[in-house]
């Protein structure tokens, strides 16, 4: 696989995922936004690689697209938006709430 091959795989791949992505993205923690950005960062991970290496390149953006497919997505965004320290879907941290004042318990001592 020559480097033009390599770059038209990456684009293919990227075109399938984000389209699949997209329209499959029911019921997920992760919003659009947050799919659409760690494509945009496997996609440019897959370029850097497929300049490098076009072969390599290539192949794995191949096999990033199937496993994208065969229902890794969610998987896949996943562990880019946790590597690069987005959290998708954390729960937000909520304030302790004290009812009736520091002093609300009584202790008896006998």
């Amino acid at each position: 696989m020559n480097e033009t091959q390599a770059h038209q795989a990456v684009m293919v791949s990227l075109v399938v995922m984000l389209g699949y992505g997209l329209v499959s993205n029911k019921g997920t923690k992760i919003t659009h936004y947050q799919q659409i950005w760690a494509i945009g960062v496997i996609g440019l991970l897959l370029s850097l690689i497929s300049d490098v290496a076009p072969a390599v390149g290539g192949a794995l953006a191949i096999v990033f697209s199937l496993g994208f497919i065969a229902g890794g997505q969610d998987k896949m965004n996943q562990v880019v938006i946790n590597a690069l320290g987005q959290k998708a879907g954390a729960p937000q941290l909520q304030q302790p709430q004290i009812t009736g004042g520091a002093y609300a318990t009584s202790t008896t001592i006998h």
